[in-house]
């Protein structure tokens, strides 16, 4: 069950303590994390890191035909809503956005690509400065807006995917004209219909074309750093972390080039499209650990979740993984680096391909690309679920936290059998209730324990860093 939350109040209190303590003479600081929800404040940026490479085309024609799911989970059947004019509409208004909840969410799109963008030039090396660009004709999709899946659709196919060594099929009967170019029904982009939604665009070299091998990115992927970047360029004071040794941002050209991005009080969604693994720079040789990224996306201080759709990979409890389809010429060790930043923030990981031999990962035959309306599906459900992840001020002792909402205690959720191995962390993983998340310090809720509209969530604890203090009588 997806339920949409607003934090409006965080504090933190000292929680008396049963009397038979006193006789200790100590005490530990007891902290309750508390939030009230209210309706109507979703506010969700909503950040495609698309891979540029040559071997994404398939991929990005499914992200591009399959993105009214999307949408439509997020629109309800009746788009961005209706109109207010009376108390009688305000509250039929409420009781029809309280069952359709995708319909109060608040989103803004952007995309940027995995490696980097050739837009001073286009020339064949990426260009200083370029990554966590965001790209597009219009580069901020919000809800409301007239035509947003044209619009995302041209973004991706115009500006985001490399065409160049494609076999584009021709479609003679294409009825599409500019401004209207629907995507074919069959599901397969045509020249016809690319030529369509991409007339008219801009590019930084004038003879530059859709199908120009200018749009392809290199073959070292950076999807996590991808997503820094394009934090860096979207905050007046970008944090230290944006000049670490590696990074190619510079404060003065480069801040606030992502212009109207990153509102004040919105929670970060980040999806990765990628075949491929992560390169990241603050990533050592072997290492798949997201800390360093986790805590310098903590610098920006706001909520942020990572989904992915990428490489096939899966592993056992034993490290033994079976990798399949992998057309992007992936490692394991960085495929894991994006599935590890997306299990530390309650994110999913859904496979990019379908089909495929276990034991055989080089055998391609019967790979083919999955199904993105399944998978944008789940994208929207996500961002109607953010907020069931409680953040809290410390790192607490697990064996103290008490949930409550509205006052009544929460039981523990419960790992579902056969899903231990599992990459993803869904409604399905677990039993309703609640579980701890180390990786991001958070409290998570689970199926019909989601806290609903308007509801008081109290998370009682003892930090594991609390200093014993001497009673003063």
């Amino acid at each position: 069950m997806a339920h949409t939350i607003t934090r409006t109040l965080i504090k933190t209190i000292a929680v008396t303590l049963p009397m038979g303590l006193l006789s200790c003479n100590k005490y530990e600081m007891f902290r309750l994390a508390g939030y009230e929800q209210n309706s109507f404040g979703s506010e969700v940026d909503v950040l495609f890191v698309i891979d540029n490479s040559g071997s994404m085309a398939d991929e990005a024609e499914g992200l591009m035909s399959n993105f009214s799911s999307f949408i439509g989970t997020l629109a309800g059947e009746n788009g961005a809503g209706t109109a207010t004019e009376t108390l009688t509409d305000a509250v039929g208004n409420y009781i029809t956005y309280t069952a359709d909840r995708g319909r109060i969410v608040d989103y803004q799109l952007a995309i940027t690509t995995t490696s980097d963008r050739y837009s001073d030039g286009f020339t064949p090396q990426p260009d200083p400065g370029e990554v966590g660009l965001l790209l597009g004709e219009q580069l901020v999709l919000a809800k409301g807006d007239a035509n947003v899946e044209t619009s995302f659709q041209q973004n991706v196919g115009c500006w985001a995917t490399c065409w160049s060594g494609y076999e584009m099929p021709t479609d003679p009967a294409y009825a599409g004209v500019p401004g209207d170019c629907e995507f074919p029904e069959n599901g397969v982009a045509s020249k016809e219909y690319l030529d369509c939604v991409c007339l008219g665009i801009e590019y930084p070299v004038e003879s530059v074309d859709w199908d120009d091998n200018a749009l392809c990115g290199s073959g070292e992927e950076k999807p996590i750093e991808a997503v820094l970047q394009s934090l860096c360029r979207s905050v007046e004071e970008p944090p230290e972390i944006c000049d670490h040794i590696e990074s190619e941002f510079d404060r003065e050209r480069d801040t606030l080039s992502n212009p109207d991005w990153l509102r004040e009080d919105a929670t970060l969604v980040v999806i990765i499209v990628t075949d491929e693994g992560d390169s990241s720079d603050l990533y050592s040789a072997g290492d798949d650990d997201p800390a360093n990224y986790l805590e310098a996306f903590a610098a920006f201080d706001r909520p942020i979740k990572f989904a992915a759709i990428g490489p096939d990979l899966s592993c056992d409890e034993y490290n033994d993984c079976a990798l399949r389809c992998n057309s992007g010429g992936a490692t394991p060790n960085g495929i894991r680096r994006i599935q590890n930043i997306v299990e530390a923030t309650g994110g999913f990981y859904r496979p990019i391909t379908e089909g495929g031999d276990d034991d055989n990962e080089d055998n391609l035959t019967d790979c083919q690309p999955a199904n993105y309306s399944v998978h944008l599906e789940d994208l929207g459900r996500l961002l109607i679920s953010l907020e069931t992840a409680f953040q809290l001020q410390s790192v607490p002792d697990e064996s103290t936290l008490r949930v409550y909402v509205d006052d009544e205690p929460v039981l523990r959720s419960e790992l579902l059998q056969g899903d231990e191995e599992s990459n993803t962390l869904n409604d399905e993983s677990y039993t309703d209730g609640w579980s701890y998340n180390p990786g991001n310090n958070s409290v998570m809720f689970w199926g019909s324990a989601i806290p609903d509209f308007n509801q008081d969530v109290q998370i009682f604890y003892r930090p594991v860093d609390g200093s014993p203090r001497e009673l003063p009588f």
